[in-house]
């Protein structure tokens, strides 16, 4: 897809094109043209960093920085009036990753090679595993990059696999890609031309037997996906453009459980929607059911995201956002008490100094005044 070219008043949008707090500072010398395309380049690798040159053949000074964990430089401002389609740009890129999945790689990595689809780059990014993951994911050479990103947590790891991703369409896999997906998602781009992608997942067990169906459904407004507590759009089956990653940034790596869902919101309230189809895209491994503390954590980082995205909504509808994320938010400290009884009183105490209607709220009170009637037993606790 061509790019816009660049006019002086992109300049601003052009230097930040992650969306993270900082960019790239640009200097442009006398007399160059505006007419320039920008042709960005990932590394992390200081060595290509500085196989780049910092001044290129009409002048155009370019200053690589630091953001969400990688190093993003962006390279060559080429005068040219027209964009030239890059034809050795793989149609997708793969990106995996893993950390102590030493059992489980190898049928994560056989089910994207399967593929059949030669024009494919495949990276795994792997976290700092001790298990022999990286020893499986050598023994395929050059049909994938390996990557290491020890101590990052799961969505740096995504971000690293990213920043240097260079196919046409991005998908994230972490346990199953299912056969044909790629072709039925290159059957897709060429029929509709689109930039998102979303397909069915399945849930599967540890012998990769299907044992649920997770569905991809189409929210049917911004302001219903912001008020409700499940993502609606999974991860696994999600196509997304390159191009759209790069004018809309990275994951929000400050999120540990709802980045995907931060990550849908923000394409939304850009006015963009997902293109839903029926075919079963992604496997995603069963583990162990999450904890209680888990989905207390996930539940507040869903209400985070969307006080931040409801600036987006009529004015009415604000109102009654406002409205969900208090109900909600007050659950969860009502199950935040529930798992640590000791301290719910002073917990809800700080809670209601800056929240002080809660109080109105029957369980609020007998929860103040009575503590924790119903706690949970010590084992299920220390489970959760």
């Amino acid at each position: 897809m061509p790019r816009k070219l660049l006019k002086k008043q992109d300049l601003q949008s052009i230097s930040r094109p992650w969306g993270g707090s900082q960019g790239v500072r640009v200097e442009l010398p006398r007399g160059c043209p505006w007419d320039c395309r920008p042709v960005p380049c990932w590394s992390a690798d200081a060595s290509v960093r500085e196989s780049l040159a910092s001044i290129n053949s009409i002048g155009v000074k370019i200053e690589p920085i630091r953001t969400f964990g990688v190093t993003v430089t962006f390279g060559r401002y080429e005068k040219a009036p027209f964009e030239t389609p890059n034809m050795s740009a793989p149609r997708f890129t793969v990106i995996s990753t893993a950390h102590n999945r030493g059992f489980h790689i190898e049928r994560t990595i056989c089910s994207v090679l399967d593929q059949g689809f030669n024009d494919t780059q495949y990276i795994v990014v792997d976290r700092g595993s001790d298990d022999g993951t990286n020893q499986v994911a050598a023994i395929y050479g050059d049909k994938l990059t390996l990557i290491g990103a020890p101590g990052a947590n799961h969505t740096q790891t995504i971000n690293r696999g990213l920043a240097v991703a260079e196919g046409e369409f991005v998908i994230v896999v972490d346990d199953l890609l299912m056969p044909g997906a790629l072709h039925e998602a290159e059957r897709v781009i060429t029929t509709h031309g689109v930039d998102w992608i979303v397909g069915q997942c399945t849930r599967i067990n540890e012998d990769d037997f299907a044992t649920d169906r997770i569905d991809a459904l189409d929210p049917p407004s911004f302001g219903a996906m912001l008020m409700h507590d499940s993502p609606s759009l999974p991860l696994f089956g999600t196509f997304l453009r390159r191009s759209l990653i790069q004018s809309t940034g990275l994951f929000d790596d400050r999120l540990s459980h709802a980045y995907g869902y931060e990550y849908w919101c923000r394409l939304m309230s850009r006015g963009l929607r997902p293109r839903i189809i029926g075919p079963t895209i992604g496997g995603y491994r069963e583990g162990e059911a999450p904890g209680a503390h888990s989905l207390v954590a996930h539940g507040l980082e869903m209400i985070e995201v969307a006080r931040r995205y409801g600036r987006f909504l009529p004015l009415r509808q604000q109102v009654e956002l406002w409205r969900n994320c208090d109900r909600r938010q007050r659950i969860y400290a009502l199950a935040e008490a529930e798992l640590a009884p000791v301290t719910a009183r002073r917990k809800l105490v700080q809670q209601i100094v800056r929240r002080p209607w809660w109080i109105m709220h029957d369980h609020v009170r007998q929860t103040l005044v009575n503590g924790v009637t119903h706690p949970l037993p010590d084992d299920q606790r220390d489970a959760a």
